[in-house]
């Protein structure tokens, strides 16, 4: 018996299938195999953690520029604040040592031993503890219109200057050469510089409603000025027993602005609203007293003579002394609540500050780590993709002997279709050649041969069959007994 076997012989029998898998590239895609790809790819992934924390550094370097920033301004108010709180003390003990002069002058006899040097001693304190010497502003004409209402300010901008003048009052106070009237005038205006310097520094701040709070202590100190001026008017209607017209025009005058300063106070901060109404609440019984002392004075009308007033000296000093000790302790209370607010504030803006600064040396310290996490990652992936493509490589080497052995075994068509699992149509042809042949002493020389050598003896008859029938046969099968 002899061997049957069939070839196909075709024009497409060494046509093989291969299926390319392709890879994207691109802008957005880059092919993690090759160098360029890797580089572009670790590019891509290192970008995606650096633009977040580009965006958080620049924001938290931003935070922590404008916490300093608002550091610095609240150091600067508070600056200014104590400079304020020292103007107003330095007005305030030039009052109270105006108010010793006066008696120390008049012989009164409610002038206490060694109390006018007593209050020199606290005025000479207070103007050594201020931060710094006030300069009114270079305005020409606030100096002018003060000019023309008795004030020379100008002289004030020196230290030295001030002094001298100060002095030269307190020898004269001493030595009795001046009289009242002259004598409140001069110390008024040496707390007027004072007091209208605080306008000055209440304009140079600016944070939030600081600046608020600190005009309502201006009004307060001016308030407390004039009611202390008012002291040296009333004792000397109490001692006469009657105010001249003019006297008593002035004294209406100093109390409708003292009044209204004090109410204009309250207006401007609540704070200091809510320290006067508790400072009031357990000395409503001194308020109404002074009320009624003022408006006893102010409805006297006889202006030629002596009129009994029935206003004691002793009462109306007594009275106005303890008022404005009252009005002194509301202006502590609420400089110590101003200074609170701006404490509270500053740590506040410390925490805001140390936070900043720990969220920044966060962003610094855990970016490398993140960085390294990433390029590890992605070489990982890539060293995977690496060898998945290898395997991919392999495996299209493989897939394409394997189409090539099964081409020569089948036809093409014929393949392809049972690879999509298709069901496969029987096919005419309009002429079909059948060779069939035997080869002499095949058995023998298959049993002397090797499967390689019969299969390379089969196909070299094969190739010399197509030869001589030439390359236009439709379909030609040799089948060999």
């Amino acid at each position: 018996m002899g061997n049957c076997c069939g070839y196909p012989l075709s024009r497409h029998s060494s046509a093989s299938l291969s299926s390319n898998a392709e890879i994207k590239s691109g802008l957005c895609n880059a092919d993690p195999i090759t160098k360029q790809g890797k580089r572009v790819q670790m590019i891509q992934m290192l970008s995606i953690p650096t633009i977040p924390i580009a965006i958080l550094f620049i924001q938290t370097v931003l935070t922590l520029v404008a916490t300093k920033h608002t550091k610095e301004q609240l150091q600067y108010t508070r600056g200014q604040t104590l400079q304020v709180w020292g103007l107003g003390e330095v007005a305030y003990q030039l009052a109270q040592e105006r108010t010793y002069a006066m008696l120390w002058v008049n012989d009164s006899e409610f002038y206490e031993d060694g109390s006018f040097y007593a209050g020199v001693t606290s005025t000479d304190q207070a103007i050594r503890e201020l931060p710094e010497w006030p300069r009114m502003e270079e305005d020409e004409h606030f100096f002018r219109i003060t000019a023309t209402l008795g004030y020379h300010f100008r002289k004030f901008q020196s230290q030295v200057n001030f002094t001298e003048c100060l002095n030269d009052l307190r020898g004269r106070v001493r030595r009795k050469e001046s009289d009242v009237s002259t004598i409140v005038r001069e110390y008024s205006q040496l707390a007027d510089y004072f007091i209208n310097s605080i306008t000055v520094y209440t304009q140079n701040v600016r944070q939030g409603v600081m600046w608020q709070e600190l005009l309502a202590y201006k009004i307060l100190i001016t308030g407390m000025e004039y009611y202390n001026i008012m002291v040296s008017h009333g004792q000397r209607y109490a001692q006469a027993g009657y105010h001249t017209q003019v006297e008593h025009k002035e004294f209406i005058k100093k109390n409708a602005i003292a009044q209204d300063a004090i109410s204009t106070s309250q207006r401007r901060s609540r704070t200091l609203r809510a320290v006067y109404a508790s400072q009031l609440d357990d000395r409503e019984d001194l308020v109404n007293d002074t009320l009624e002392m003022v408006t006893l004075i102010k409805q006297n009308h006889n202006f030629s003579g002596l009129q009994e007033g029935g206003l004691s000296e002793e009462n109306w000093y007594a009275n106005m002394m303890a008022y404005l000790a009252l009005l002194n302790g509301v202006r502590g209370n609420f400089w110590e609540k101003i200074i609170a607010g701006i404490d509270g504030r500053a740590t506040g803006i410390n925490a805001e500050l140390a936070a900043a600064i720990v969220v920044l040396c966060l962003v610094i310290g855990l970016a490398p780590f993140l960085f390294l996490l990433i390029y590890r990652i992605t070489s990982t992936i890539q060293n995977y993709a690496q060898g998945l493509s290898d395997k991919t490589r392999e495996l299209r080497r493989e897939k394409k002997k394997s189409d090539t052995l099964l081409y020569q075994m089948l036809p093409k068509s014929v393949a392809l279709q049972l690879k999509m699992s298709k069901r496969v149509s029987a096919e005419s042809y309009t002429a079909v050649t059948l060779f069939f042949s035997d080869i002499v002493g095949f058995t023998s020389l298959s049993a002397q041969s090797t499967p390689l050598q019969v299969v390379s003896l089969k196909e070299g008859l094969q190739a010399g069959l197509v030869l001589i029938r030439g390359a236009n046969a439709d379909l030609l099968y040799w089948v060999f007994y």
